[in-house]
């Protein structure tokens, strides 16, 4: 008998430490949507592998609870349709919050239905919340990105513009952030002198181009992104137009410049996140969460992140200091209030602030301008942050 319960109290040990072991191995799962595949598939590739990386610093660096962090990250293939389908699904579930969708118009798909029962934490900054609600976007706003490309523009002396833009998700935001920025009285003397259009699956501008070469402008502004883009730096270069070009960050890719290099316009500016200048110039709190920044994508291949990596960072960490401070099964109101109150925490492009109702921690002072020097491969930083020329 005695023996006999020896066996069994060592059975039972055997269960539990399995159990246990089981247990601490559980993964606390966090949600996100990218677009991996369709017109969003090079900023979808760009953001997941982000997603990736900080998955392997999160559980390096604790997990959440104790627990490993897994991402799981579903392809909406830039279509609205799908990014619905897959964000009711995720409010279906219960889920508390979801990284994501990455590009314009399935963000702007799913906004509607965010309501009060998750927090959506969209990948585009093309998205502008309504303040306190429960959407918040990520990196600095296309509308503060836009400001440093004008403010640099205005600067430099191009004061009549021509604005050639998409006439999908991402050219109408465009056309309107344009359009909000240049009545600032800061660009009191600068005008619009063409407005031009084009579908995302046009193959020749031609006639927008000419019109433009027509109007007098001393620069122009193309807000569009991926595939659009190639469009117009093979029109603009085709047509031998030389003023110079600003477009936004959704561009500053490595992958995408190996494809436009060829063809890419002499006279071309980007805007992007203020991590890509001069990083020993910023505080050194700030430049330790860039270092981990750098070195987590080196962990996961890549030497050089972009902007299509930087995008998703921040919002990824502050998602996870969340988590990481509330209960293990937070409510999606728990979630918002957290991050409504996050203040002076450093980020890759400065420090984050969600305390003024911008629902995503910075402004036009995490933007710079840049230029991709083709020869060696590098964006080189041509303005400080907010824009004003070095």
């Amino acid at each position: 008998m005695r023996r006999l319960t020896t066996l069994l109290l060592g059975a039972l040990l055997t269960v539990m430490v399995i159990g246990a072991r089981a247990n601490a191995a559980d993964t606390y799962d966090v949600y996100a949507e990218t677009s991996q595949t369709g017109q969003g598939a090079f900023v979808g590739t760009g953001q997941t592998t982000a997603i990736r990386a900080a998955e392997k610093f999160i559980n390096r660096t604790g997990g959440i609870h104790g627990r490993p962090v897994r991402f799981i990250v579903q392809d909406d293939q830039t279509n609205p349709q799908l990014a619905v389908q897959i964000f009711n699904d995720m409010v279906s579930k219960k889920v508390p919050v979801i990284l994501g969708p990455g590009f314009s118009a399935p963000c702007y798909a799913v906004w509607p239905l965010v309501k009060d029962q998750i927090v959506n934490y969209c990948l585009a900054p093309s998205i502008h919340p309504d303040p306190g609600s429960y959407a918040f976007s990520a990196s600095v706003s296309t509308k503060d990105l836009a400001l440093a490309g004008i403010r640099f523009f205005h600067m430099k002396g191009w004061k009549k513009v021509a604005v050639l833009d998409t006439t999908d998700a991402t050219g109408q935001d465009g056309d309107n952030i344009i359009k909000e920025n240049l009545a600032l009285p800061e660009f009191k003397d600068m005008e619009i002198v063409d407005f031009e259009h084009f579908a995302p699956a046009d193959v020749g501008i031609n006639a927008q181009l000419a019109r433009i070469k027509a109007s007098g402008a001393q620069a122009i502004i193309t807000w569009v992104t991926g595939t659009p883009f190639g469009t117009v730096c093979r029109g603009i270069t085709d047509s031998a137009i030389e003023i110079p070009v600003f477009t936004n960050a959704g561009n500053v890719s490595y992958a995408q410049m190996a494809q436009y290099k060829a063809f890419l316009p002499k006279n071309m500016y980007f805007t992007a996140l203020r991590f890509m200048g001069n990083t020993s110039a910023e505080p050194a709190s700030v430049r330790k969460v860039q270092a981990d920044f750098f070195a987590a994508m080196q962990d996961v291949g890549v030497p050089k992140p972009d902007t299509l990596n930087a995008v998703p960072w921040d919002a990824i960490l502050v998602v996870v200091d969340a988590l990481r401070h509330l209960p293990e099964n937070p409510t999606p109101k728990q979630i918002h209030d957290y991050i409504e109150k996050v203040k002076g925490v450093p980020g890759i492009n400065g420090f984050l602030d969600f305390t003024n109702g911008s629902q995503r921690g910075v402004d036009a002072s995490a933007a710079i301008m840049v230029r991709f020097d083709v020869a060696n491969t590098a964006w080189i930083p041509v303005s400080k942050p907010g824009g004003l020329p070095l």
